[in-house]
């Protein structure tokens, strides 16, 4: 039998309850720290999805005006161009692909950026 100490029925009571509710509240404190974590994975893979089509948008947009521009010689950087992650370095190449008076011109800045 639990030793009662000095508690009566009532008093007992009183603090069975308020272990329980902070049980409660302790379980939705961790059920909510779980929901968050979940809601930021999920926040994450789609920025992550979408950083990514922007990547592959660029990366296509530069090809087609390096190809348009200077011909099938222009594409000999896509391998290069392709394996790039960063996004501001593959927004300076697509600058650089549309501004380049040359293809000499190009290949010679895009050592920079590569």
């Amino acid at each position: 039998e639990l030793k009662k100490f000095s508690y009566d029925d009532r008093q007992r009571a009183i603090y069975d309850s308020r272990i329980m509710a902070i049980r409660d509240e302790r379980t939705k404190l961790a059920d909510e720290y779980k929901k968050g974590l979940l809601e930021g994975e999920i926040k994450g893979e789609i920025k992550g999805e979408i950083k990514g089509e922007i990547k592959g948008e660029i990366k296509g947009k530069i090809e087609g005006i390096l190809e348009g521009r200077f011909g099938n010689r222009g594409l000999h950087s896509m391998k290069q161009i392709r394996s790039i992650q960063d996004l501001e370095r593959l927004n300076k190449i697509f600058l650089l692909a549309k501004t380049s008076p040359s293809l000499d011109s190009f290949e010679s800045e895009l050592v920079a950026l590569l």
